[in-house]
């Protein structure tokens, strides 16, 4: 590379409850990402010998109801010793929810009007947010990127059809609506169906645990909160056949 110029990755985790562990996770994910980087090359903000990593952001865009309390520096997660100095990394917090509406107003950026988006408890609110981010959009990917987001919304809303708003600045993107508003109400219920069938094998499988090794430590409840159903199947049946509560979870990291 030539001149002062360099790449920098914004690493961003969406979140809508709290993982005590965060700080973990996001550490694994910067360390997976660096290694790719140093196999790619280009990325690297020197050539030989004093090759240099690109600053990697780590954020964690929060939309849950409840504050976020988890721990935002590694070093806070493990048990202070004497001489010991633990490995520090920290990451940045965007509580959706803790944000009001007036400190956002008036919309001058996408973030600000997301996060009116996510804040919507009705479909005004979320009328009123989309005509306010629809006069700063003006990049047809971004748009769309900005309809998935809608979509997802109204669909926790449940609003109808007719209820949905719309980016009037770009056709494609209220035809892309359209059309997937039309799957909406069975697609609803299918994932309300495939979530509650999780929840409640994830739920059992606490239940084992607990009953057979004590209380949960909150590792173990982060891994069975993000594993599929397969995977809880494949961790219930182990439950009887193993005699240490690391050994049910002894296989790859499962799939959310």
């Amino acid at each position: 590379m030539t001149g002062n110029w360099f790449f920098v990755f914004v690493l961003m985790e969406l979140q809508s409850t709290v993982q005590r562990f965060m700080a973990l996770r996001l550490l694994t994910y910067v360390l997976q990402l660096c290694a790719a980087l140093i196999v790619h090359g280009k990325y690297l903000a020197a050539l030989r010998p004093r090759r240099l990593l690109p600053p990697v952001l780590t954020v964690v865009l929060y939309n849950g109801e409840k504050p976020w309390t988890a721990p935002r520096s590694l070093a806070e997660l493990f048990k202070p010793m004497e001489g010991y100095t633990p490995p520090d990394f920290q990451y940045v917090v965007l509580d959706v929810n803790r944000y009001s509406p007036e400190g956002l107003r008036p919309v001058e950026d996408v973030t600000s009007g997301v996060f009116l988006m996510e804040q919507s408890s009705g479909v005004e609110e979320l009328r009123t947010a989309v005509e306010e981010l629809d006069g700063i959009v003006d990049d047809a990917e971004l748009a769309y990127d900005l309809t998935l987001l809608l979509i997802d919304i109204a669909a926790k809303l449940k609003l109808r059809e007719e209820e949905i708003p719309r980016f009037k600045s770009l056709e494609e993107v209220r035809m892309s609506l359209l059309q997937r508003v039309e799957k909406w109400p069975k697609q609803w219920m299918a994932e309300g169906k495939a979530e509650g069938r999780r929840l409640g094998k994830a739920e059992t499988l606490k239940n084992l645990v607990s009953h057979r090794w004590g209380e949960l430590p909150a590792w173990a409840v982060d891994r069975i909160d993000r594993a599929d159903v397969d995977t809880l199947d494949s961790w219930t049946c182990r439950v009887l056949d193993v005699t240490a509560l690391e050994d049910v979870f002894h296989d790859a990291e499962p799939t959310a």
